[in-house]
């Protein structure tokens, strides 16, 4: 949400982000504004999925090849040409579309995009996957907001305790979340570092665990968070 507060503060005064599935105008966009707004909303999302342009009241635009159609709303993709103009297409695998000239701009009231329901449904599964008592924080980020979750960090990548240590260290990282203990084991590596740490955080008295997975002499790599005894998710790169 702090992420989420600063976004709303550094975006132009014409935009208000409502929710991660929605933009409102407040004052007439650019079409700039539109190009950025798909682009804010499809994040990482590959293929590009449309966005819903909501009007004020029905308005005459292109829609379907060379026809005018009246239309309370339209979904469409944003790009920009090879001669650097705003344009829309309402076709997926699109090549060419509309000049954007032809959307009348001060009758734009909103730009939203339809929630990813799978990816909502593994962002849950995930909060389902946390060990009880261990990253209650991050528990409550998602089962109150999937979405933004979602947004944020994507679909959940996991990988398996089993899958890099021996049964001892998986053992021992078992009896740390059961007990609530403080655990930290390094597995150095010709081409990669792998290490666990889990311990009660002082600040806020929470239980949380950490897989690592860096360079080799290095203390650069993939991170992840351990969710319970077997399974972590992958958090960043650095």
């Amino acid at each position: 949400m702090e992420q989420l507060a600063l976004a709303l503060l550094a975006a132009p005064l014409t935009v208000l982000e409502l929710d991660p599935t929605t933009i409102r105008f407040e004052q007439p966009p650019s079409l700039q504004d539109l190009l950025d707004g798909y682009e804010k909303l499809n994040g990482d999302k590959r293929p590009r999925k449309k966005v819903i342009l909501a009007f004020k009241q029905p308005v005459s635009i292109p829609v379907v090849g060379r026809q005018f159609k009246t239309v309370s709303t339209v979904k469409a993709h944003f790009f920009a040409s090879a001669e650097k103009r705003i344009c829309y297409a309402t076709r997926d695998g699109f090549s060419r579309g509309y000049w954007g000239h032809y959307i009348p701009l001060d009758q734009v009231q909103s730009m939203s995009i339809e929630a990813d329901e799978d990816g909502i449904k593994e962002a849950l599964a995930l909060a389902a996957r946390i060990y009880p008592g261990a990253w209650e924080d991050v528990k409550k980020r998602i089962e109150d907001d999937p979405a933004t979750w979602l947004k944020e960090h994507g679909k959940p990548k996991y990988i398996s305790m089993a899958s890099v240590f021996s049964q001892h260290v998986c053992d021992a990282i078992k009896t740390a979340f059961e007990t609530k203990g403080r655990y930290h084991y390094s597995l150095p590596g010709t081409k990669r570092d792998r290490s666990v740490e889990m311990h009660l955080c002082d600040s806020d008295g929470l239980y949380r665990a950490w897989y690592s997975s860096e360079y080799s002499g290095c203390g650069n790599g993939a991170y992840y968070l351990l969710i319970n005894p077997t399974t972590a998710v992958f958090c960043e790169n650095d």
